[in-house]
């Protein structure tokens, strides 16, 4: 299911989401990048219905380029990672402005997750939590608050990283403390 940029009416986003929910269908990808007037979130109780279906295929969503979320926008999406259903690996929401907190709560539950894309970088969580990957480094992107909590969180739990090279990312105080913080209680050398 691809509407990435696309512009639909009410009635036309309530016929998908309806569609989509009650699907039966092997929905393997569900991009709805950029969606005109940030419609994106208007089709989320269908998409995390489709995510906790049993024998759900969804490895890839993208939400990503709507605008921020309001306050507990994400509690549906984080209840949809946890489903056991749920094989998402690849999860972009850029722009979305969670915080620290939102935003690790959604690695927390992800379960299955690989990617996860809050900005400009797509933090590789599934290699920083299997120990494949041993480098944090966004490469001089700027990280937000909800970037610093999803790396606090992996560093936490983390017995193989290495090396955290953040030279040149802009980072806010909060940023800066959560991974800091993640440091500091990590089993890594």
């Amino acid at each position: 299911v691809d509407l990435s940029g696309s512009a639909c009416s009410a009635e036309c986003l309530r016929l998908v989401g309806e569609g989509l929910g009650a699907s039966g269908a092997p929905v393997a990808e569900v991009l709805l990048k950029g969606m005109k007037e940030a419609k994106a979130m208007e089709l989320l109780p269908a998409v995390c219905q489709q995510m906790r279906r049993e024998g759900s295929c969804m490895r890839v969503l993208s939400l990503g380029g709507n605008g921020a979320w309001g306050k507990g926008a994400s509690l549906p999406l984080t209840e949809a990672l946890s489903s056991v259903a749920c094989v998402v690996e690849e999860l972009d929401v850029r722009g979305c402005g969670l915080g620290g907190a939102a935003a690790a709560a959604l690695v927390e539950a992800g379960r299955s997750l690989k990617t996860l894309t809050l900005g400009t970088w797509a933090i590789p969580v599934g290699g920083l939590r299997s120990g494949e990957v041993a480098e944090v480094s966004p490469g001089g992107a700027a990280l937000s608050d909800g970037e610093g909590g999803v790396v606090g969180a992996l560093l936490r739990s983390s017995t193989s990283v290495a090396r955290v090279d953040l030279s040149g990312s802009a980072c806010s105080a909060e940023c800066l403390r959560l991974v800091g913080e993640g440091l500091g209680a990590s089993g890594a050398p």
